[in-house]
């Protein structure tokens, strides 16, 4: 028998402290806004309220995050203590955004099984600069059976000289799997660097049947 994902929703505190970010007087309260964080969730900073919720699936459990234009985080599965936070059931979530869950979770299992995703969920990029934003829409035009070095990013960008900083973008990426990061090696055909860490990059090409490293070198020769 399945057991149900728990689902935990929070609000973002601001990032110059420990208090929830502030409603102006003018502003009636969204169902965003009235959620709050538990204590001990760490709430990554968003200057507005969002709701997180969790994904079961044969990998871990993930963690989604959404603010009021969409899907906005995706953490990886953490190993070790349970993620706290305050649970809820599926009705005290805005029907928009229970909707977007929905499509990111089937979006994400069908990455995980190495199929390709036939509907995303809106993606919220808002918070990253202008440079990292074209970097993640350049990203998400990488075809699943395909990867990209970071030399190729940069020269799609039109920054051909930028390549440390298209890393560094990529890193920042804050929707791993879904815009797909793992899809980008270095020139020499090795992985690189993932902000999820090497195994995961390792896996997600795996199921994607990519080769990588001196196979990924023959390929483009």
């Amino acid at each position: 028998m399945k057991t149900r994902p728990v689902e935990t929703i929070s609000a973002s505190r601001s990032r110059r402290g420990n208090e929830a970010h502030p409603l102006k007087k003018s502003e009636p309260p969204s169902a965003f806004a009235k959620l709050r964080c538990d204590k001990h969730v760490a709430c990554h900073g968003f200057e507005r309220g969002s709701i997180e919720l969790s994904i079961a699936t044969n990998a871990g459990q993930f963690v989604a995050r959404y603010s009021e234009k969409g899907l906005a985080e995706l953490d990886f599965p953490q190993v070790g203590t349970p993620r706290c936070g305050v649970r809820t059931s599926q009705r005290d979530v805005p029907a928009k955004v229970r909707n977007w869950h929905r499509a990111t979770a089937t979006a994400l299992k069908n990455v995980l099984a190495g199929r390709l995703p036939k509907k995303f969920p809106p993606l919220d990029l808002s918070n990253g600069t202008t440079f990292q934003r074209k970097v993640w829409n350049t990203l998400r035009k990488i075809a699943r059976d395909q990867t990209k070095s970071y030399g190729e990013i940069a020269q799609a960008i039109g920054r051909p000289r930028a390549v440390r900083a298209v890393g560094g973008a990529c890193g920042a990426n804050p929707i791993p799997v879904l815009v797909p990061c793992h899809r980008v090696l270095a020139a020499n055909g090795k992985l690189g660097g993932f902000s999820g860490g090497l195994d995961w990059k390792r896996s997600l090409l795996t199921r994607e049947g990519v080769m990588f490293g001196r196979a990924a070198l023959r390929r483009r020769v």
